[in-house]
């Protein structure tokens, strides 16, 4: 048991919102969190990554999804490793070690719905990744967009493009 710092009046506070699965379509948002975790059957990973969406009526909601990077299943790993790629480029990462250098960078997600079951109610998947404007695309195989050190820039704007 735990003495709160003062007496809570929950009447004084807005709740939580509900856990209803959003609206289908593009939303903006951004990894906030990931971990490779062990699957049940202890057979592969998966990385889990927890998505936060920056925009619109659903600002501030979270989604999930899992990448099956590790797994018996040769056809899991294949879209594994197909939604990863996408990830990176929708962030403007060629290769990536650590899922952490993933977070924090705007991408467009394209979420569905799906249908409630007898043991899980309506909920979201995240089924695409785009890259959200302003994010640098992958530079073409010997392009010249390194800079030293070998940070990747933006290529300069030309003076007849539009904003």
């Amino acid at each position: 048991m735990s003495k709160l710092p003062s007496i809570f009046k929950a009447d004084e506070h807005e709740k939580l919102g509900d856990f209803e699965a959003i609206d289908p379509g593009n939303y903006t948002a951004k990894i906030v969190k990931s971990e490779m975790v062990e699957t049940k059957n202890k057979d592969g990973h998966f990385l889990k990554l927890q998505f936060e969406v920056l925009e619109g009526d659903c600002k501030g909601r979270m989604l999930w999804t899992n990448l099956n990077l590790v797994n018996p299943s040769d056809k899991a790993m294949e879209i594994a490793h197909k939604a990863l790629a996408s990830i990176c480029e929708a962030v403007g990462i060629n290769s990536v070690e650590d899922s952490e250098a993933l977070h924090e960078k705007p991408m467009l997600i394209k979420v569905t719905k799906k249908a409630a079951t007898s043991e899980y109610p309506e909920g979201n998947e995240i089924k695409g990744f785009k890259a959200h404007d302003g994010v640098l695309k992958l530079a073409a195989p010997g392009s010249s967009t390194k800079a030293e050190g070998g940070t990747t820039k933006a290529p300069k704007k030309m003076p007849w493009a539009k904003d």
